[in-house]
């Protein structure tokens, strides 16, 4: 049983590993297309975070890390997906919904994933039941914003 717990992902290094120069290079178009610099700067954040996501992933799920090492690793894998989904909502918060309204969410969005980098990181023991709860919520917080950005962005127009 305890075999099961320290075996890795065969594949997921490795398509981590080719997905990180991917996202560098799509993030520097997104970021060079972006049309205004607040635009550039959400892109920029957004492709920051992938790039963070698939590269250390692939460090940590391709190297044979002494344990300690491993564990670093570990809690940074884990807290870039808190950071991920931050950093998708920042450039579509930022272009499609109206300034008072994306600067609210993205901080409640941010507040929530630092916070969980915080769990993470700080209380490595901290219940799956109080941190698994955070990736649920981060994952669902454009719910209060979804009607109205849909209906201004839907509109039809005559």
């Amino acid at each position: 049983m305890s075999e099961l717990l320290t075996t890795k992902p065969r594949w997921r290094g490795w398509i981590h590993a080719v997905a990180t120069p991917f996202a560098v290079a799509a993030g520097i178009v997104l970021v060079t297309l972006a049309p205004t610099t607040d635009r550039k700067i959400a892109s920029a954040i957004y492709a920051l975070t992938g790039v963070l996501l698939f590269g250390v992933s692939a460090v940590y799920h391709r190297g044979n890390w002494e344990p300690k090492t491993r564990m670093v690793l570990k809690r940074l894998d884990h807290t870039n997906i808190m950071l991920v989904i931050a950093g998708s909502y920042t450039p579509l918060a930022w272009s499609l919904l109206e300034r008072p309204k994306a600067v609210l969410l993205l901080s409640v969005i941010w507040s929530g994933a630092l916070l969980g980098v915080l769990f993470r990181v700080l209380w490595t023991g901290a219940p799956r039941w109080l941190y698994v709860p955070i990736y649920v919520a981060l994952g669902c917080g454009h719910c209060s914003t979804c009607r109205s950005s849909s209906r201004r962005t839907f509109q039809r127009r005559s």
